[in-house]
C-alpha cells in the first residue's frame, strides 16, 4: 500500500466505498497470476484517486470498452478458470458515479 498524499478526510458513504474498493482488490487478486497487487492513493483535482494495479494476463483493446457493463465476461466460459456473474466492475462504476467520481481502467 502506498500512499502518496497527507491525511485526507473523505465525506463518502464508507460501506459503498469499501465494497467498491473490495471489488476492485478482488478481482486485481482473482486475475494475478503471482497474487501481488498494488493500491496507490493520490490527490487529483480537489479529490482523490485509487489505482489498483496487478500482474495478470492483461486485457485486449477491442474489450477495454465493455468491463464496466453488466454481466460482461472477458474471456469465454469454457475458458475461464476463476466463476463470476460479471456485476462487479459494473457495481463498482455505479458506486464510483453515485459518489461524484468515476472508474477507468488501462492494460498494459
Amino acid at each position: 500500500l502506498h500512499i502518496d498524499t497527507p491525511v485526507l478526510s473523505v465525506t463518502a458513504d464508507r460501506r459503498r466505498s469499501l465494497q467498491l474498493l473490495g471489488h476492485i482488490v478482488g478481482n486485481a487478486l482473482k486475475f494475478s497470476k503471482a497474487r501481488d497487487i498494488y493500491l496507490r492513493v493520490r490527490l487529483q483535482s480537489g479529490g482523490f484517486c485509487f489505482e489498483v494495479e496487478d500482474n495478470g494476463v492483461g486485457i485486449a483493446a477491442e474489450d477495454l470498452d465493455r468491463i464496466f457493463e453488466a454481466f460482461t465476461q472477458i474471456e469465454d466460459a469454457d475458458d475461464r478458470a476463476e466463476g463470476g456473474t460479471g456485476l462487479g466492475l459494473a457495481i463498482c462504476k455505479k458506486l464510483a458515479l453515485a459518489h461524484g467520481g468515476d472508474i477507468t481502467v488501462k492494460s498494459t
